[in-house]
This record gives C-alpha cells, structure tokens and sequence, in this order.
C-alpha cells in the first residue's frame, strides 16, 4: 500500500512538473515513456526472491562479489554469469542470485518481487580509479595483441564488459596515434641515460639503461661521472596516454563516467534495456526541471535496496551486508565457481529422466495423508493438475517459451542498439568539425540509430505484453512443480536416501544417485568474515602485480613507464578534483546518501545484536580496514 501510495504521489509530482515545465516537449514525451517502462521496483529480501548485485564499475564490486557475495550463497543458488552479457533460463528454478553490470532497467525483465543491493562510491575516487584501470586493460592489450593470443570460449575477458567495451577501445586508439606520432620523431637512445623503476620479479627499485637494454641494483661506478637520470614520468601527464584533465572534459567520460553511477540507479546508461535512455541523459543535461526530479527519484530507488555499501568503508559494508542478507560471518563460506550452475542443470535433467526408477522410493515416503492414492491415482491427479496449469500448465509453458524467444531477441536488439552508437559517436569523434563530406554517413549513422531505438521499444513492449500473460513467474510455477502433495522435494529426497540405506533389500544405487540428485554445496574450512579478509587482500596483491606487469609492457623508448600510486595521485591539482566533483555532483549526493543509509543500518544492526565482528584471522599487511591498500586491518569499525 505505502509503495503503491508513494508511486502515486511521485506521478503525480512529476505530471506536475510536465505541465509547468516550458522545457521541450519531447523530453516531457520521453519521461513519460521512462516513467511507463520503470514499472517494477526493488523489494525487500526474504531469502526465497530473486536478489540482483546492481555492480557499479570501480566500486570494489569485485572484491564485494568474488569473496564475500559468492563464497556466501549456496552455488545451487547462483545464476549463470552475465557481465559480457545478460543470460536468463527462466525455467532454471535454482536462479536466485544474480550479478550483472547492467543498469536498473534489467530489473524490468526479472521476476517480480527482485530485491537489489549494490556498491557506491565517492564519484572523484571512482572517476580516477576508472582512469588508471582503463589505461592499464589498454596496455595489457597492446602488449598481448603483439604476441600470439587466443581467448577460452567460457572466459569473460575485460574487453567486453561495459562500459570497458567502449572505454578501452577509444584508450587503445589514443595509445596506438600516440605511439606511431613517436616512431616519426626517430629519437636515438642517449647510452648514459638511466631510469629508476621497479623490477617486475623483486619488487625492488633497479636502474635501467634502454640504450644498453640492462638494469642494475646501483649504476656502475664507470658510468657515475656521465649517467643521467631521467624523473619518473607523470602518470596522468604524459606522452603514452591522453592525459588526465583531457579525459575528464572528454564527452567519453560523460557519456560513461560522470554521473555513472546516478545513471545506472536510474537504469539510463547506455547499457540500459530502455531504448531511449541516451535520450532521457540529454534531458538531464538540458533540463533543470527533469534532472532535479529524476534525481529526487535515484535517491528515493536507493533507499528501496536492500543493502547498500561503500567502497571507503568496504569491511564494514560487509559486515552490515551480512546481516541484511542472512549471510553469517561466522559460517563456513561455500566453495564452487563458474561450472556450478551447469552441473546443477545436469543434476536436474537426471531428475527428469530418472523419475519412474525412483517413483517407488519417493512413494513409499508419503505420509498416510498422502498415501491413500494409489500410483494411478496419483498420476491421474498430477495429470489434471497439469492440464488446469496448476503444476506446469500448457499456458505456463507458452508464455515462458514465448518469453524466452523475446528476451533473446530484446538482448540481440539492445546489441545491435549498442553498436549503432558507438559507430555514431566515433564518426562524430573523427569529423569534429562537421565537414559535409561526411555528413551523408553521419546522417545513416543517426537513421541507423533511430531504427535500431525503435526496434529495441518494440520488442520491450510486447515482452512487457506477454509477461502479463504469465499468470505467474516460471521460478514459482516450477518450484511448485516440484512439491509432491505439500512436501518439498529436499524432504521426499533426504527421507528416500534414509529408506534406501536401511533397507538392505532396496537397489543400493539408487539412493546413492538420489543424494546426487542434490546439488552439492561443498563448504569450505574457514568461516565467511576470515575468507572475505584473506580473500580481499590477495585480490589486492593480484590486482597490484597485474597493474605493473601490464604497464610495464608499454613505456616511452627511454623504458619510462606509467606508475600509478597514492603518491602520485597526490600531484593531481585540486582544481581538477573539483571539477570532477561538479560534474559528478548528482553522484556526489548519491553517495552521501549511501553512506548515510551504511551509518544508519550499522547503528540499527548494532541495535538488536545483527551487526557482528569478524572472526578472528591473520593480520593482512597490505590493507587497511576500509578495505584500502596500504595499512593493516585492525578491527576499527564505523562510528
């Protein structure tokens, strides 16, 4: 009632606004269109609905998923991955987690009653952190596109997750103009030119002459008198890479980056599933009236999810997810990783297959209520049952097969929606000027996008038609087709396996492939807040090896490489780190906000006894306990 009452109230203030407003009125047109697409909202968690990881990029995301999120839920529980690209089985009844890069809009083609947690940011540490780690996939692209390369089928590569799909293109093409303009200028190596760096193996600060191509602890005693040493370069001002301040006024970065993680609250990056979402960003940016009401509702969404964390305070929004998600620190965490949720599609496809060879076991478990049916009997009713929609209704079926083809195609439509864009923005990017000789292919290039918008809203409108045709999610039809009179199968299992090895007279194999029949869930030997710290900081060590090793393999030809580091953030001009707060100022206030939800939640978790200290574990020397390198983790909690 309240929520329904709060929508209400909120159409109501926004066709207000529509009527006073003297904006265009297409952008009133296109927030009504995004106000009628916006029709589910986040819910509550119980443990029993569907709950989406929304991953803001540079959040720490990562980190919050692999070794808190994950090790967490059940690997029976966990949906197929879904950062290339979005994939739904809507018949896959063990679907209960899900993490994904998409923005709000996916949650218009869940189940209903979807709850939704998520990860924010302070928008200036985002905003730089984007920066290094798109130049750092870039380089390492550059050096791996030099030697043979070839990707597995099942691995999900940074390249082609958004919004690095569009980021790290437009770094690679900068890197390579950059590169050649270098080849012209045929600098010849001065041989008593040296540079301090860090050896990739030891870690240790070496001198390295390219001249020589050597590197040495100390420069040679003979070449004292002559050597040269050349300054670090400036890692966010230099001649490898567009530099820093460019980047934050480049309409990439506006397009992708700033206000991001408003946007992908909203569900209009352009990643989203609304096929005018790059339209409605226009509207912000044009007018005052529509942004100031679309981020009155970004905020209002927040509020809705059920957990929401910080990067700064990354230990603590642990803790506090923990006790929102009904996840205890102090159980042992689930093992398991990608392949999981196959094996589960083949358990289930055994049980489909296997059903008459059990029949007798699963009978011979029914409680006296239930048993008064014969085999018969009891066929027949399932058999009624079917043919009414009760268990798997032939209306069911239709719909969700129907579903199924629509979503395919909605996901293709938004792909090809997606590469429409990109091909208009880089012919925009290339003819600044608007020279007319070329603006016959930008005028295709904007046709082109327009069909593709429009085929994009057509498909999402008659999939939004025929989910009403459902006359309920698949998940629950097909979680009620697998209970037996009442009694759920993870009983009628444990009692049939129980049967079975006491009856020495009963097929000893089947109660064995019975117990197969359940997913296993295997657990590990520490408890989950101990895993999260040990898991957190070799995530933190990988990442730092990784980083050097990819910059490493591109530097200017005097072997001078880009080193990221605090230290060198600190030469960043405050200048620019206000303007980046300015033009993040609608994420400057979402983040506040999550931070002040994060404070509240502890205080109430506290409250009642949810909120727990970690276990006990080893002290990791390269975090602190915001979950930042460079300090220990020494237990302090949030005030």
């Amino acid at each position: 009632m309240k929520v329904s009452l709060f929508r209400w109230l909120f159409l109501g203030f926004l066709s207000s606004l529509v009527i006073l407003t003297n904006g265009d009125a297409s952008c009133q047109d296109r927030l009504r269109t995004y106000l009628a697409f916006q029709t589910k909202e986040a819910v509550p968690y119980t443990g029993k609905n569907l709950l989406h990881f929304l991953h803001v990029p540079r959040t720490a995301g990562r980190t919050f998923l692999s070794c808190f999120l994950r090790p967490g839920t059940m690997p029976s529980r966990r949906c197929s991955k879904g950062y290339d690209r979005l994939r739904l089985n809507l018949e896959d009844p063990g679907c209960y987690f899900l993490s994904t890069h998409d923005d709000f809009s996916v949650i218009q083609l869940l189940p209903p009653g979807t709850s939704v947690l998520s990860q924010l940011r302070d928008p200036v540490s985002r905003f730089v952190s984007a920066y290094e780690f798109a130049i750092e996939v870039a380089a390492r692209f550059m050096s791996r596109n030099s030697r043979p390369y070839r990707k597995e089928p099942s691995r999900v590569i940074t390249e082609d997750v958004w919004p690095w799909s569009y980021l790290v293109p437009f770094f690679i093409s900068d890197m390579k103009r950059r590169k050649e303009e270098r080849k012209l200028l045929n600098e010849t190596l001065d041989p008593n030119v040296w540079i301090a760096r860090s050896d990739l193996k030891t870690n240790q600060r070496v001198y390295y002459n390219a001249a020589r191509d050597i590197s040495k602890n100390e420069i040679p005693a003979d070449d004292l008198s002559s050597a040269r040493i050349l300054d670090p370069i400036d890692p966010y001002d230099n001649p490898l890479v567009i530099s820093f301040a460019e980047f934050v006024r480049h309409p990439i970065a506006a397009e992708l980056l700033h206000n991001g993680q408003t946007y992908q609250v909203l569900g209009i990056t352009n990643y989203s599933h609304f096929g005018e979402a790059d339209a409605i960003r226009a509207c912000m940016s044009s007018d005052v009236d529509i942004r100031d009401a679309l981020h009155w509702k970004a905020k209002r969404r927040v509020k809705t999810f059920t957990h929401v964390g910080t990067t700064d305070h990354l230990f603590d929004s642990v803790a506090s997810g923990g006790a929102s998600l009904h996840l205890p620190l102090w159980d042992h965490a689930y093992a398991g990783g990608e392949d999981v949720p196959t094996q589960r599609h083949q358990d289930h496809s055994f049980f489909e297959s296997s059903s008459s060879s059990v029949s007798s076991s699963l009978s011979s478990t029914l409680p006296s209520s239930a048993a008064g049916l014969s085999p018969n009997d009891t066929r027949e009713e399932e058999t009624a049952s079917r043919s009414h929609g009760v268990l798997n209704g032939s209306d069911d079926n239709k719909a969700i097969e129907q579903m199924s083809k629509l979503l395919n195609q909605v996901n293709k439509a938004r792909l090809t929606l997606r590469v429409a864009q990109r091909d208009l923005f880089h012919s925009l990017q290339a003819n600044p000027s608007g020279d007319d000789s070329q603006s016959a292919t930008t005028a295709a290039l904007r046709d082109r996008l327009s069909h593709a918008r429009k085929d994009l809203n057509r498909l999402q409108t008659e999939l939004n038609r025929v989910r009403t045709l459902a006359p309920r999610a698949s998940s629950l039809a097909r979680q009620e087709s697998l209970e037996l009179h009442g009694i759920q199968l993870d009983s009628i299992l444990t009692r049939a396996a129980a049967v079975g090895s006491d009856d020495p007279g009963s097929n000893s194999q089947g109660p064995r492939r019975l117990l197969g029949l359940r997913t296993p869930n295997p657990r590990l030997p520490t408890a989950l807040g101990v895993h999260f710290k040990q898991c957190a900081s070799t995530s933190q060590l990988t990442s730092n090896r990784r980083r050097m090793q990819s910059l490493s393999g591109f530097t200017l030809p005097d072997g001078r490489m880009i080193e990221f580091s605090k230290a060198a953030r600190k030469g960043i001009p405050a200048d620019l780190f206000k303007e980046i707060r300015m033009r993040n100022s609608l994420d400057l206030d979402l983040y506040n906000l999550g931070l002040q939800q994060l404070r509240k939640r502890v205080v109430l978790q506290r409250r009642v006894d949810a909120f727990k200290h970690y276990p006990f574990a080893p002290m990791w020397p390269n975090i602190d306990d915001k979950g930042r390198e460079g300090g220990e983790t020494k237990g302090r909690r949030m005030a």
